[in-house]
């Protein structure tokens, strides 16, 4: 019992092609934030998305490994985008690409 609960809790942190889950999670979910903000233009959006991914020490090709990473596993995957759904949709005042990271209920 002990080692199934130690394998899911590992899983839940696991790598995504070098990024860890949270991260991605967080930075999906902000990135989308930043989309749907109707306040910015297209030239605001872009900064505020370079702005995330520099912050986090990321790359739109880091973000896509992960992304292929996480589509082996259809269960995660959805765990994951539901996941980031949830962190998308909340408030945070400030979504222009600042580095406030909501709590995820860990």
């Amino acid at each position: 019992m002990i080692a199934c609960l130690t394998a899911l809790a590992c899983n839940r942190s696991a790598d995504l092609a070098g990024v860890s889950e949270t991260q991605f999670a967080l930075t999906m979910a902000e990135l989308r934030r930043i989309e749907r903000n109707i306040a910015l233009d297209s030239a605001a959006k872009s900064i505020a998305r370079d702005n995330v991914l520099q912050e986090r020490d990321l790359t739109p090709e880091a973000l896509e490994a992960a992304a292929r990473a996480l589509a082996g596993d259809v269960r995660r995957s959805t765990e994951v985008w539901s996941r980031i759904d949830s962190l998308a949709s909340m408030d945070t005042s400030v979504s222009t690409g600042g580095s406030e990271e909501p709590d995820s209920g860990q």
